[in-house]
């Protein structure tokens, strides 16, 4: 299929996604079965220019879905930027092709002055390159992270945006505290998505935590992480014992959803949360996106719950 075609079908996509579910499987069935034919990379224009995207790619269509897709991302930057009265040091761990550091460059112009993207899958690197190489701000570090140095299996695609660390190749990781880019550098906020290693790595960056003390964002999802062999808990008592005392949940849509404690009280509602997700779509996408704050952090848990820089963004 021709690139010209790809992104027609594509456009065709993202123009129906937000009608009701009945009409936008109607008009879908034919350009979602040649979408899902496609196997060579190719553009389209998305947060304000042109990206390249791996075939079926699932990105610009959830994002023409769901208007608050990542927002808990694109306004704890601009928590951060407000709390410190200058632009953020990130690190973006779990990369892909730089979908949602393109998003952060649109909604928050000028907020990162410095931004690590980490990612290890070879089919995502190549694109990630293409994508920011007229973006002098950012570094990127080719490496598969774990709690401590090891082999661990190597990344298959999960979907057409994501990859997860359950292949049947083991492959060398190590642990955030020792990538040799990242020494001597003040991290304001560490963002999070490796389908199910999230724990592992924050394992792993234990010292740059409690230094840094960064706004942390990570995705909690029971099904890959039990998938990949991990503790859906002890995330949790890491944050408690790094002095992260206040957790906000966000649906993978985007919505906020509630607040909840590290203290070992709040483990049993967390433990309920994950039987609920387990239940209710175990063959979709269940999870929520998980911002954890310093208790020394200046950013108001409340008002960052609102999204108020996304929704401003949104009237635009």
């Amino acid at each position: 299929m021709t690139a010209v075609i790809q992104f027609f079908v594509l456009a065709i996509l993202c123009l129906t996604a937000p009608l009701p579910s009945l009409l936008r499987r109607l008009l879908q069935r034919l350009p979602r079965s040649l979408y899902n034919q496609c196997s060579t990379p190719f553009r389209y224009p998305i947060h304000g220019r042109w990206l390249w995207f791996n075939a079926r790619s699932s990105y610009p269509i959830t994002v023409a879905s769901y208007p608050l897709m990542n927002a808990a991302l694109v306004d704890g930057v601009a928590a951060c930027f407000h709390s410190l009265g200058r632009p953020a040091t990130m690190i973006d761990v779990g990369a892909a092709i730089g979908d949602t550091l393109s998003l952060i460059e649109e909604r928050c112009p000028h907020m990162i002055g410095r931004h690590f993207c980490i990612e290890a899958a070879p089919h995502f690197l190549e694109l990630l390159r293409r994508n920011t190489a007229a973006m002098p701000q950012v570094t990127i570090i080719p490496q598969l992270l774990a709690a401590e140095e090891k082999t661990i299996p190597s990344l298959v695609h999960t979907h057409g945006s994501t990859a997860a660390a359950v292949g049947e190749d083991q492959v060398q990781a190590i642990p955030l505290d020792r990538v040799p880019e990242l020494q001597n550098q003040r991290i304001d906020l560490l963002k999070i998505d490796v389908d199910g290693y999230d724990g592992e790595v924050l394992a792993g960056a234990r010292q740059l935590i409690a230094r840094d003390q960064p706004l942390i964002i990570f995705e909690w999802h029971p099904v890959l992480w039990q998938r990949a062999g991990n503790d859906l808990f002890q995330v949790f008592t890491l944050l408690r014992d790094a002095g992260y005392d206040r957790l906000l949940w966000f649906h993978n849509t985007g919505e906020f959803s509630h607040f909840t404690s590290t203290t070992a009280d709040a483990l049993v509602q967390h433990r309920h949360t994950a039987h609920y997700l387990q239940k209710e779509s175990p063959q979709g996408d269940p999870h929520f996106d998980i911002i954890a704050l310093h208790q020394g952090s200046k950013i108001d848990p409340v008002d960052l719950a609102r999204l108020p820089h996304t929704r401003q963004w949104l009237k635009r």
